[in-house]
């Protein structure tokens, strides 16, 4: 594969959207070693999720996502109004580190797990900025939405969700798991949590050791699918190779071993490719290399035999109808042109010219020069987000894909519902 596919694909799905001037399949890699870090042991597995607590008749929530090594961030909140960032490290069978209200330090917590459920212990500042033990704080968070509330606790109902806090769609399984950009659609092995958005798929499990990301591609044939899958993945801080000749599972479907690094961590993988008339996904089981199980390759299978096809359709969608059209964003010397069918396929050209020229010692013109080049490509998109603002995820032929952030053009107060503003550069709409 080039630097921007299979593996490339690790830091866009943790619990909150990051922003990242980087493609997202690059991105992506950045999961590998939080993955390693908190699938490592049991205790750290669990911990990314959503909690909920009541205590005198105020409800608390806990939101925890990994953040690299083994980092965790998160929020610690109140139906009061209360609102705190937490950064932390996982230690042991917990994690412990600072809450943060803006950018003041606010106090510390501690958490440790304890079966489905989080022990949590918050810790205010005093005036010297240490902990104020005799103001702590304990509370005992249960999986928003379980149907077993800590002893003591009443069952809260679920925290609604703020667009602040929205993130990749919590599923549960058994359950299917699909989305609009996506030609497939796949149901995670009992036992397994996921978390899902336009970009793909992150399976994690309480007891089994690592993580297994799906990710999308717009390949159609098994050849091709074949000759990225042996290129493996080159890039700054990792590689990954296959290990030896992949597999042919099915007639749709390729499978081999894997191994690599990133950031000076040695990984084992188990990658599974599969395709369709439409595209498919690329399966990825990774972990580090003494943590490797078949009971993770097993799991991977399983999602692969889960999976069903279909032709991707975007114009379901309003916010797709909404772009549907041309887009130009032009300078002196170029011109880029985006094509978002209603189909959700999407078409991409850019063409450049320049010229100048050059004078003698005695500022005659001697020399004229000109140059041009154009190119295109191709691809699938889909949106997410508002008229005003979101992201539009664009996944190219070769199985690449990035994120493009959107906003409307405003100008004095005034709003050019014709014009966006996508990345930093303004695109005026040509046709529909």
């Amino acid at each position: 594969m080039t630097d921007q596919t299979i593996l490339a694909a690790f830091s866009r799905l943790s619990n909150v959207r990051r922003q990242d001037p980087r493609p997202s399949r690059l991105r992506f890699l950045a999961v590998c070693s939080c993955l390693l870090m908190l699938f490592a042991a049991a205790a750290g597995q669990g911990l990314s999720g959503r909690y909920t607590a009541v205590l005198a008749d105020i409800t608390y929530s806990l939101s925890l996502s990994p953040a690299g090594g083994d980092g965790l961030t998160g929020t610690f909140s109140s139906s009061t109004g209360m609102r705190l960032r937490l950064d932390g490290s996982i230690i042991d069978d917990g994690a412990g580190g600072t809450c943060y209200q803006g950018d003041v330090i606010a106090g510390y917590f501690e958490l440790v797990r304890d079966g489905n459920r989080l022990a949590f212990l918050l810790t205010p500042a005093g005036a010297d900025g240490m902990p104020d033990m005799e103001n702590a704080k304990e509370l005992v968070f249960s999986p928003t939405g379980s149907s077993k509330p800590p002893a003591g606790q009443p069952q809260p109902e679920p925290a609604p969700r703020t667009p602040a806090e929205s993130g990749p769609k919590q599923v549960e399984a058994p359950g299917e798991v699909g989305n609009p950009g996506w030609a497939f659609t796949f149901t995670p092995p009992s036992g397994w949590r996921c978390q899902a958005d336009a970009q793909g798929a992150v399976l994690g499990h309480d007891q089994i050791a690592g993580g297994i990301l799906i990710l999308p591609h717009r390949l159609r044939s098994l050849e091709k699918l074949g000759a990225q899958m042996a290129e493996g993945l080159q890039e700054n801080e990792g590689q990954l190779k296959p290990t030896g000749a992949l597999k042919t599972q099915d007639s749709n479907r390729l499978a081999g071993d894997f191994s690599g690094f990133y950031q000076g961590q040695t990984v084992k993988g188990y990658g599974i490719g599969t395709v369709s008339p439409s595209g498919g996904a690329y399966i990825i089981a990774l972990t580090a290399p003494d943590k490797f199980t078949t009971a993770l390759s097993s799991a991977a299978d399983l999602v692969a035999a889960s999976m069903r096809y279909r032709e991707v359709k975007g114009g379901g969608s309003e916010l797709m109808s909404h772009f549907a059209g041309t887009w130009v964003s032009t300078t002196t010397n170029t011109e880029t042109r985006m094509t978002f069918y209603p189909d959700g396929t999407f078409a991409e050209g850019y063409e450049a010219s320049y010229s100048g020229g050059s004078s003698d010692a005695q500022g005659n013109p001697d020399m004229s020069w000109g140059t041009a080049g154009e190119k295109r490509t191709a691809g699938s998109w889909s949106a997410q987000g508002t008229v005003e603002q979101g992201v539009i995820t664009i996944t190219y032929e070769n199985g690449n894909s990035r994120d493009v952030n959107y906003r409307v053009h405003v100008e004095n107060g005034e709003t050019y519902p014709n014009e966006y503003w996508f990345a930093n550069d303004l695109y005026g709409r040509q046709s529909r």
